[in-house]
């Protein structure tokens, strides 16, 4: 175990700078393999270090710039997550393989735009309905320990929030 600071100090060790060098080619190679749409067991291995030496990098980097350094770190997995799904090869016909946002493409010419309204708003419909669900049964279990508030005014209101 490294020694624990005093991160009023807001100086970084060089442990931490090694793990965020660390963090960082893992990154890399995560992006590379989610790049080439082959991410495997080395892309898993390669996830699992980044995360692992950004949390460690985390503890010993000051207060005041982890905010700022969490938010970089978020934004950058969340761009890694969506490329890793949209390069990743589906096949489209027997023998035939193409990345996720290229059959996209080849198929959206033949959506019948009428049929595709018609199921977007069943599924809407479907995922307000287990909304509504969710915000009762926390409704209920609010009444169950004596706490009272509208339903629709207070309960559904501040559920949709997050």
């Amino acid at each position: 175990m490294p020694a624990e600071r005093d991160p009023s100090d807001g100086s970084t060790p060089i442990a931490a700078w090694i793990a965020i060098l660390i963090a960082l080619g893992a990154t890399a190679v995560l992006a590379v393999r989610a790049w080439h749409g082959n991410i495997g067991m080395a892309g898993l291995l390669a996830l699992l270090v980044a995360a692992g030496t950004y949390f460690a990098f985390r503890r010993w980097s000051p207060p005041s710039t982890r905010a700022a350094r969490d938010l970089w770190a978020k934004s950058a997995f969340t761009i890694l997550g969506i490329l890793a799904l949209l390069r990743h090869p589906i096949d489209i016909a027997p023998g035939e393989a193409a990345p996720i946002y290229a059959a996209i493409a080849r198929y959206i010419a033949t959506v019948d735009p009428t049929w595709f309204a018609l199921f977007a708003l069943i599924a809407m419909a479907v995922k307000f309905s287990g909304v509504i669900a969710s915000a009762f049964a926390w409704h209920l279990l609010l009444i169950g320990q004596g706490i009272r508030f509208p339903f629709w005014s207070t309960i559904m209101t501040s559920f949709l929030i997050g």
